[in-house]
């Protein structure tokens, strides 16, 4: 029997206007900021995940495996495991989808799940202007669904 899944919290970085080129931070950066904030408001230590799950697409020469240096920098242990996926305009959704499979089989009871895919994106094709409605579908599309869950109120 398949066990229930719950998302228990969530953070993001804000939205800015993307002027031309990349930004400073590279997707590890804007992984820990998210993160930061996020592991300090739960009751647990972050060591008590048992893994970390990170979408990102094109990622850089000094960030091979952004989940393992975002989870050492987040300092959840040198024995986390962390791993990348990278999926073409659904590694978020594809991260989130993979700690929900892990939990409902069994294979782990808490997962810290996420992406950073658009600094990444914009490090491989630099723009001058940059639209939200690609991001802004996916995004909605997780709120809604927490939403149906109960997970997600006016509060947010």
């Amino acid at each position: 029997m398949a066990r229930p899944v719950y998302i228990i919290d969530g953070s993001r970085t804000p939205f800015l206007k993307a002027r031309s080129g990349p930004g400073p931070f590279t997707p590890v950066d804007l992984a820990v900021a998210c993160g930061r904030p996020l592991l300090a408001r739960q009751p647990f230590a972050a060591s008590a995940f048992d893994q970390v799950i990170l979408g990102c697409v094109n990622v850089i020469a000094d960030e091979m495996n952004p989940a393992r240096v975002a989870a050492l920098r987040l300092g959840m242990g040198e024995k986390m495991v962390a791993f990348t996926v990278q999926i073409n305009c659904g590694s978020g959704m594809q991260s989130i989808d993979t700690a929900y499979r892990y939990i409902q089989r069994g294979v782990a009871d808490l997962v810290l799940a996420g992406c950073a895919v658009l600094e990444a994106i914009r490090r491989a094709f630099p723009c001058e202007r940059l639209r939200v409605a690609d991001r802004g579908l996916r995004e909605g599309m997780l709120v809604e669904m927490m939403r149906a869950d109960g997970v997600w109120g006016d509060r947010q």
